[in-house]
């Protein structure tokens, strides 16, 4: 069990859902711009295979100002997740935004979860109980 586990009320949690709303919106435009560079990655190398690194291939230069951006474009992902995690909320599913922050419902660590388009952190869960277990925050 990691020490620096940081448990959240459902107060503070909720604090935390208008930064987490805007960064996986950003998060989410920056996957697709890594989506279709990594298209155009792919496309080039089966049109030129390893002649593609080779100076005097015309779409050398694309080719590798591409690489170039995606390798950013992953790392500002990374970078965003980890900072999301630093702050002791698990991301669960980038594509959708959903995490889960720890909490204690008495004795009992649980998560508070929240999705992307959530106003608020309306449902829970126990560790194992995952999305599919979640429940209203009425029965927290």
């Amino acid at each position: 069990m990691d020490q620096r586990r940081r448990f959240y009320t459902l107060a503070e949690a909720n604090l935390k859902v208008a930064s987490l709303e805007k960064r996986f919106g950003e998060v989410a435009s920056r996957v697709e711009r890594v989506r279709t560079l990594e298209d155009q990655v792919n496309d080039l190398e089966i049109a030129w295979g390893s002649k593609i690194l080779e100076e005097s291939c015309p779409e050398r230069a694309d080719y590798l100002a591409y690489r170039k951006e995606l390798e950013e474009a992953q790392e500002s992902i990374r970078a965003d997740l980890a900072s999301i995690t630093a702050d002791g909320i698990e991301v669960k599913d980038l594509d959708t935004g959903l995490v889960d922050f720890y909490a204690k419902r008495g004795q009992e660590v649980v998560f508070l979860c929240w999705r992307k388009g959530e106003s608020e952190i309306g449902f829970w869960h126990t560790l194992q109980g995952g999305f599919a277990g979640r429940k209203p925050m009425r029965e927290f």
